[in-house]
């Protein structure tokens, strides 16, 4: 991500290889093809919109130099412009998602609850100083996700093929906001599928995570 975000600062049109659409599919270019890029501002400006293309590889006659350089076009333009700075993002999510899942201090917290779909261990904590209580939001701060394993609608159903749901936590934030957490079943792999309700990605957590997560009520005491 990073690398994509210095590249869009550094980009200028370069060299005009075509105008009109006519060598569309040579530079890879044409309707549906490439990587459409689309950088937002505050409140949702645009602020740009390019569709890159193929890649180029050329070199230089007096160094020998290789360069490499994608064909790049401004939404709603009919010019192709060599673009040698530009660096297309990854289209694989676990290369730019954060992985860290809540970015809260613990004194933004105050309260959390487990509901149990599968047994009787639900809970919620409204005290949050006592020793299990502070280790238990500390364990749920520093969730971070193995790896992003599938896409999904809002609300998938719980005969999803990822065994949702199975536990679900709630945090509120001072304020009165609050984010959740759904467990579902167990992967391939011996982890736990996980969603943030809200967000379309399906991930896996350790199941050693997940099972810290799911805390009797009576390791928090009366």
């Amino acid at each position: 991500m990073q690398n994509l975000i210095q590249s869009l600062r550094g980009l200028h049109a370069g060299d005009t290889v075509s105008a009109g659409g006519r060598h569309d599919f040579t530079y890879g270019l044409e309707e549906g093809a490439g990587t459409l890029v689309q950088v937002f501002g505050p409140n949702n400006q645009i602020l740009a919109d390019l569709q890159c293309g193929a890649l180029r590889q050329g070199r230089d006659s007096n160094t020998s130099t290789i360069s490499l350089e994608f064909y790049v076009r401004a939404k709603g333009s009919s010019q192709v412009h060599l673009a040698a700075g530009f660096h297309p993002p990854v289209v694989q999510p676990d290369s730019w998602i954060e992985r860290h899942l809540f970015p809260f201090a613990p004194e933004a917290l105050q309260a959390a609850q487990r509901l149990d779909f599968q047994g009787e261990e639900s809970w919620t904590l409204e005290n949050l100083t006592g020793g299990p209580a502070q280790a238990w939001i500390r364990h749920f701060l520093q969730l971070r996700m193995v790896s992003v394993v599938g896409f999904q609608a809002a609300n998938p159903q719980p005969d999803s093929p990822f065994g949702f749901t199975t536990d679900a936590f709630r945090v509120t934030l001072r304020g009165g906001s609050s984010v959740e957490l759904h467990l579902g079943g167990l992967d391939e792999r011996g982890g736990r599928y996980a969603r943030i309700p809200g967000k379309p990605w399906i991930f896996s957590l350790a199941e050693a995570d997940a099972a810290s997560l799911r805390r009797s009520r009576s390791v928090f005491g009366p």
